[in-house]
């Protein structure tokens, strides 16, 4: 049940996953509504050609989580606040892989 509940809970999420080269590896159902990107036309894709005001460089090369407020055009609510939360992704070894990247917003 735990793990439906999480598939469940990213799903329901606006987040995606990028890689150490900050290309898309993943992006929630939610993210594509959120953004108007389909899965196919973001997966492989580099972040800062589909946001190219991302702070997902500044967060892999750091390695902290970063915080960035905004107000998000989206297709479905127009303007909108938001705050976007860029976390790094780490390896078993503890180096940073990529970034996961989650939107708050109304």
């Amino acid at each position: 049940m735990s793990r439906q509940i999480a598939e469940e809970f990213i799903e329901n999420s606006v987040m995606c996953a990028l890689d150490s080269d900050l290309n898309y590896v993943y992006v929630s159902k939610l993210w594509q509504r959120y953004t108007g990107v389909s899965w196919d036309e973001a997966i492989g894709k580099n972040v800062l050609s589909v946001i190219p005001d991302s702070m997902a460089p500044e967060c892999l090369k750091t390695g902290k989580t970063l915080v960035h407020t905004v107000i998000a055009d989206t297709p479905e609510k127009g303007k909108i606040p938001a705050m976007t939360v860029y976390s790094p992704r780490r390896d078993a070894e503890g180096k940073v892989s990529g970034v996961f990247l989650t939107v708050i917003a109304e």
